[in-house]
């Protein structure tokens, strides 16, 4: 599976990864979730919105919104790269326990755990808020646990835990344990990010 660029090299990445997709027969794409509009043109839901996708002339757009960030573009190009048919999940797991995570539970924590704790997640009412807007559902773990439906075959939990006097909030964000079937970790790392920026309430 192809992973996000080291060194910016974005148009590399992107051009790569609409040349796989343009060869990915229909039937596959469907598998993911994706749903034809007809002639080259697909719809993915990612989160609350949904993605026109053109195979011929190489664009993501969001429906109603506009064109999506590269990063977006990226991870919805390389989502859809997935091998397929997809493994059900069985249960639910933190990033550590995905197989070669280990070197990235550093950067993770503070790019995505961090950032999140530090924001929308200082507290439940702000976590509840954003997160209907982004389309997620109220679970029942923790003192607050939403469910996002990030891509069709990829959900993510978010467990909150409120802080004290002396302990600030924290969280975990979970996925399904087969989600390194469908996402390199770099890509997973970056969802997560694209994930609490779009709570935080900025643009695709």
């Amino acid at each position: 599976m192809i992973s996000l660029p080291k060194q910016n090299n974005y148009q590399v990445a992107l051009d790569e990864a609409w040349a796989a997709l343009r060869s990915r027969p229909a039937a596959e794409l469907e598998q993911l979730g994706a749903e034809p509009l007809g002639g080259e043109r697909w719809s993915l839901p990612v989160l609350k919105a949904r993605f026109e996708l053109d195979r011929q002339r190489g664009t993501v757009e969001v429906a109603g919104v506009g064109a999506a960030s590269v990063w977006w573009s990226i991870l919805a190009l390389h989502y859809l790269q997935a091998r397929v048919p997809v493994a059900a999940a069985r249960r639910w797991i933190s990033f550590e326990e995905i197989p070669a995570a280990r070197g990235y539970a550093a950067p993770y924590r503070g790019r995505v755990i961090g950032l999140f704790c530090g924001t929308v997640g200082r507290t439940r009412e702000s976590l509840l808020s954003a997160a209907a807007g982004q389309g997620a559902e109220v679970a029942g773990e923790g003192e607050a646990t939403v469910e996002l439906q990030v891509f069709p075959l990829v959900p993510l939990r978010i467990v909150w835990y409120g802080g004290d006097e002396e302990l600030p909030p924290g969280a975990t964000f979970l996925y399904g344990d087969n989600v390194a079937g469908i996402l390199a970790v770099e890509d997973i790392v970056v969802c997560a990010e694209r994930v609490v920026a779009r709570l935080r309430g900025k643009p695709w």
